[in-house]
């Protein structure tokens, strides 16, 4: 397939169907399971808007926190192993938003970015 028909045939809106399970790494480098699920929007002109809800169990019955994002794709080439598949980058120069679902992770997220960022105002509200 062409880069322009696999982009034409890429424009809409693509949703996980269940919950995925994707790798992570404890501090230790043992493997940890990190669910997540997946709201994907291609525009035309290589823009997209991404949404990614983690988990703390792999039913998705207790979401942690929401990232949003958009930006730009910037397709590098067809993928050396994959047959078929292109190699893209995505920057997320329009919006990145990490929006805490779980009042620990809010605790975590606060220690963590604590210094160098000013305080929302609306958390005085």
């Amino acid at each position: 397939m062409l880069l322009e028909e696999i982009k034409a045939a890429l424009v809409g809106r693509w949703i996980s169907v269940a919950p995925e399970v994707r790798p992570s790494r404890k501090p230790d480098g043992t493997l940890k399971p990190f669910f997540l699920s997946r709201s994907f929007v291609y525009h035309s002109e290589d823009r997209f808007e991404l949404s990614v809800v983690n988990y703390a169990d792999p039913f998705g019955k207790t979401p942690l926190a929401t990232i949003d994002m958009a930006g730009h794709m910037f397709w590098r080439g067809e993928h050396a192993i994959a047959t078929g598949a292109q190699r893209v980058d995505f920057i997320a120069d329009d919006a990145y938003a990490v929006t805490p679902s779980a009042q620990g992770f809010a605790d975590v997220l606060n220690k963590l970015a604590a210094t160098g960022y000013a305080p929302d105002p609306r958390d005085s509200m």
